[in-house]
């Protein structure tokens, strides 16, 4: 399993790292440093507790990995060839790979980042249990925590958004694939004799 994750990482992630470091990385970079240095200031969540934290990530993480689950599932039987060859066909100049790879690939990663938010869900469940998420006077460690939670949990709502617009563009264009194309006018005999 550790073989194959290594695998998808450097065969499929290595190549789309500059696409990947993205405006939705920076934007979960942010909100987690600011969370980990003022959250206890700006949020008021003084009185919640871990659990109630953890709980709301993991239902929120397992129905959106659901979802990409689902979309994933949905590309894989597009059931338009034409459509299909049409996007296998389609590469940019710069891009690493084909249109159905690289949407093949936002719903894996999109899956693989929510994940990421069920298993630190459930090691916050686990470790934090019925403490309270800020302290009075929250320690470095507690900082850490608090602002890698809140970084991934951003960017995977980002990711979710990214494959809410696709499945939607997705649907336009297969909707374009699907309809039936104009017939040709016939063309009138005009020769006389």
């Amino acid at each position: 399993m550790i073989r194959d994750i290594v695998k998808y990482l450097l065969d499929e992630a290595k190549p789309r790292f500059w696409q990947l470091v993205g405006t939705d990385c920076i934007i979960s970079l942010l909100v987690g440093i600011a969370c980990a240095l003022w959250g206890e200031r700006v949020l008021p969540i003084s009185s919640v507790k871990g659990t109630d934290v953890a709980t709301a990530l993991l239902t929120y993480a397992a129905l959106a990995l659901g979802f990409s689950l689902a979309g994933l599932t949905l590309v894989l039987t597009i059931p338009s060839k034409e459509l299909v060859q049409a996007m296998l066909s389609s590469k940019p100049p710069k891009a690493h790979a084909d249109a159905y790879s690289d949407l093949i690939f936002i719903f894996s990663w999109t899956a693989l980042s929510h994940w990421v938010i069920v298993s630190a869900s459930v090691c916050l469940l686990v470790f934090a249990g019925n403490q309270q998420v800020w302290v009075q006077f929250p320690s470095n460690k507690y900082r850490a925590i608090v602002g890698l939670i809140a970084g991934i949990s951003t960017y995977g709502l980002l990711q979710f958004l990214i494959i809410l617009i696709t499945l939607y563009q997705l649907a336009k264009v297969n909707m374009a694939f699907q309809r039936p194309k104009p017939a040709e006018p016939a063309t009138r005999n005009t020769t006389h004799s």
